[in-house]
């Protein structure tokens, strides 16, 4: 829904700046939806198959997989430029085998800001989940208007072995345009990937990202437990070529992650989340960390 009418200049401007708010690559092309998450990005938004509280972001199909409930609160700061940051607060709350999903998240500033607002269900039948969800868009530019409309999003996810797990998701199923009177669309997002656990304390995962007006973009991480309360984690992206780096601390119920990843234009990106564990039952027979933030 469209509340006021934007002139043909501020669309291409809004949805300019918009994407350069997204900037990650060397080459100047930009992501809509960046992974969202400490986590997430320090093991380089590989989370086809990863059931953290920011899930509904990614694959709502991941969190039938675990057993815990949580929270999270996540920041990004880009390359020192406070108009770039990115804000969510999501959360995950299971009932026996179908979990409910939401979250909602803020880029830009006073001048020119995205709000989305994600719900999400999934249901785990076996060892196959699905999960399905719509999310609430809103573009705002100062003193111009205010752009709105709805995506949808669908995914699954198998776990093949006790070690091996496959994800498949879609992002923005229908194809929604970013204003109804012009032709400027949100992008298809289509993912699929694996996750492995050779031991207890390493965790891979790997994803081909196919983005509808970029080229497929290949994402890898892993993460390290030396010790029970420590981990370790790093990432990459071929498309646009990154390096991503994090250490994530369990204290209880709390964990904390941070992460970093280096642009050699523009700069450091820091990435800050919190998340809180709603029940203290651990994650049993999966592929993922024992942490299952």
């Amino acid at each position: 829904m469209l509340t006021f009418r934007f002139s043909k200049f501020q669309l291409a401007f809004a949805y300019s700046f918009l994407c350069l708010a997204f900037v990650c690559s060397i080459k100047g092309k930009a992501q809509y939806l960046l992974p969202i998450g400490a986590r997430a990005n320090a093991i380089g938004g590989s989370t086809i198959t990863l059931p953290d509280a920011f899930a509904v972001f990614s694959n709502p199909a991941s969190t039938t997989i675990q057993e815990q409930n949580s929270v999270g609160l996540f920041y990004d700061h880009r390359y020192n430029i406070s108009g770039l940051s990115n804000l969510a607060f999501a959360g995950n709350f299971k009932i026996k085998k179908t979990t409910i999903l939401g979250g909602i998240a803020r880029s830009g500033d006073e001048l020119l800001n995205h709000c989305r607002l994600e719900v999400a269900i999934a249901h785990k039948i076996r060892n196959v989940s699905l999960g399905g969800g719509a999310g609430y868009h809103q573009i705002m530019v100062s003193e111009n208007g205010v752009a709105q409309n709805i995506t949808f999003q669908f995914g699954g996810v198998a776990e093949l072995t006790p070690k091996l797990t496959y994800g498949a998701h879609i992002y923005n199923i229908l194809r929604s345009k970013v204003s109804k009177e012009k032709s400027i669309y949100y992008p298809v997002i289509m993912r699929m990937g694996l996750s492995y656990k050779p031991i207890k304390k390493v965790f891979i995962s790997a994803e081909i990202e196919k983005d509808s007006r970029f080229e497929p973009n290949f994402k890898a991480g892993m993460e390290y437990q030396p010790f029970e309360k420590l981990y370790f984690r790093t990432g990459f992206n071929s498309n646009p070529s990154n390096g991503f780096f994090g250490i994530g601390i369990k204290l209880k119920e709390w964990k904390f992650d941070y992460g970093i990843a280096l642009h050699n234009r523009l700069g450091l990106t820091h990435y800050i989340g919190l998340e809180f564990g709603l029940t203290a039952i651990s994650t049993k027979n999966s592929v993922q960390p024992e942490n299952p933030q």
